[in-house]
């Protein structure tokens, strides 16, 4: 079954000790198949749109852009997982160090927190929080 959802995604990103946070508030899709669940929406940058998916299951987040800015982003707790980011700038080899995902899922909400570190050619960039909030379109 699909579902017309509000989706919230707030980043906490920790650089050099300053702390820079970051909301996004979108309408797209959720379903639930063999086991994962999907949300879909889309985000505009200066004009541009892009095409986001989050799959997921209580133990690995995936997230999806498609567009000026593209890449995948694999979130799997106690594991260090490598991703090419590309923008329009250039790309980006960078390496996630996960070290807790938490996931609620409700009828009514689904909540997801992702602790974790990001490493660009093998340094450390910062510290990050992402917190995802999903609920049913009234």
């Amino acid at each position: 079954m699909t579902k017309d959802v509000i989706i919230s995604v707030e980043g906490k990103q920790i650089v050099d000790g300053e702390e820079d946070v970051n909301e996004t508030i979108a309408q797209g899709t959720y379903y639930n198949r063999g086991g994962k669940h999907y949300i879909i929406y889309d985000t505009y940058d200066d004009d541009s749109k892009i095409e986001n998916m989050i799959k997921f299951n209580e133990d690995i987040v995936e997230v999806s852009r498609k567009g000026e800015i593209t890449g995948k982003l694999i979130y799997e707790a106690g594991k260090k997982k490598r991703s090419l980011y590309t923008t329009p700038v250039g790309d980006m080899l960078m390496e996630l160090d996960t070290h807790d995902i938490n996931i609620d899922c409700r009828d009514e909400k689904i909540e997801a927190q992702i602790f974790f570190e990001i490493f660009v050619e093998g340094d450390k960039v910062s510290d990050n929080e992402v917190k995802i909030i999903v609920k049913e379109k009234k």
